[in-house]
């Protein structure tokens, strides 16, 4: 069978990837001159911002597992989260859901 996926996200290539190993015929069409879709990063003043929170988990097994499938594992880096949002002239720190409990926009 032939499929078309829409965007080189995260997504769209996981489901590539799962058609084209069952056998499928798989066709990515993507409007960017690069892969990632919001997991990809654009420049500011020179720096490497991303262009959306996107993050794993020591316990996301399912991505774990695929990256080590495809041969990618061993390239994942873990690094300790100092996440936060600015709002209101304040910082909100998000490193656990209490963090977010205590996110007085939300109330």
């Amino acid at each position: 069978m032939k499929f078309g996926i829409i965007g080189a996200g995260a997504t769209g290539l996981a489901a590539a990837y799962d058609l084209s190993s069952k056998g499928h015929e798989v066709k990515i069409y993507e409007a960017s001159d690069f892969i990632g879709g919001h997991a990809s990063t654009f420049q500011v003043a020179g720096n490497e911002l991303e262009k959306g929170y996107h993050h794993w988990f020591t316990n996301d097994t399912d991505i774990i597992s695929l990256m080590d499938e495809v041969g990618l594992k061993e390239i994942i880096e873990w690094f300790p989260s100092s996440v936060g949002t600015y709002q209101d002239g304040k910082i909100y720190k998000f490193l656990s859901p209490f963090d977010l409990m205590k996110y007085k926009p939300l109330a």
